[in-house]
């Protein structure tokens, strides 16, 4: 499938050279002919927009199914507490639960009702049934929304999002 795009894209290129260039044809007589480099040229430029654009639909293709159904092992969720904001990290996968030791770096952010990022420093509490962690924000929880991100890295890899949950404190 990854092929089709630049398989595309160098027959698109290659038909521009040699059809449609602006010196091969005018007036219905053949003024000249591309040279092998002039077509070489159009089909390399070809394949590389197909390559790009193949790239291209799939990284929109990824970013609007995360979008829409989110991750496929972890969905965040909100526990609800009086005294903090407690979210938790679990595993979706009822056939083959993944353990979170095995996330590498796991980063919980929280967005509170004005606006203000907090950067959970605290100890991640593991969660066995379902797999998972907790978070808990020591802070006063005040009305109004909260938005609580996870993001994971595995070794050798950068942060990257994998579930967050939108909650409306207190609950209606």
């Amino acid at each position: 499938m990854m092929l089709l795009g630049p398989m595309i894209g160098a027959f698109a290129g290659a038909w521009f050279q040699l059809h449609e260039h602006p010196e091969v044809i005018r007036h219905g007589v053949v003024v000249s002919i591309p040279s092998v480099g002039e077509v070489a040229a159009g089909i390399a430029v070809g394949t590389l927009l197909g390559i790009g654009g193949a790239f291209l639909l799939a990284f929109t293709w990824a970013a609007v199914r995360y979008r829409l159904w989110g991750d496929k092992v972890w969905q965040a969720t909100h526990l609800s507490s009086d005294r903090e904001m407690v979210f938790d990290l679990r595993n979706r996968r009822k056939d083959m639960p993944a353990d979170p030791s095995h996330l590498g770096a796991v980063e919980c952010l929280l967005k509170t009702p004005a606006g203000e990022i907090i950067d959970y420093d605290g100890r991640l509490e593991p969660r066995r049934n379902p797999y998972g962690l907790i978070a808990r924000f020591p802070i006063e929880p005040e009305p109004g929304v909260y938005e609580a991100r996870w993001s994971v890295a595995r070794e050798g890899q950068r942060l990257h999002e994998v579930a967050r949950v939108k909650t409306v404190w207190p609950e209606q």
